[in-house]
């Protein structure tokens, strides 16, 4: 998966706490909410699918409920490797 308007680090709870490190990113355009909510949301589904081998939660990582949550609006691109 890949972010749409994230930097390295959107992924930090409080970007607003990085101080100095962060002025070395590119700047980001997404909000920092957004991606924060869409990683917690896709790294769940990879963990039950992965962990606990719930075949449920492939929708979630590469199939319609991921196209329709990530893809559709923007906010991602999915690539299989």
């Amino acid at each position: 998966m890949t972010v749409s308007g994230a930097n390295h680090m959107s992924f930090l709870d409080d970007v607003a706490s990085c101080g100095f490190l962060c002025s070395f990113c590119n700047a980001a355009t997404a909000p920092n909410a957004q991606v924060n909510d869409l990683s917690v949301a896709y790294a769940a589904a990879f963990f039950l699918r992965h962990l606990q081998g719930d075949a449920a939660y492939d929708a979630y990582l590469v199939g319609a409920a991921a196209q329709e949550r990530y893809v559709l609006t923007g906010q991602a691109t999915l690539q299989n490797r």
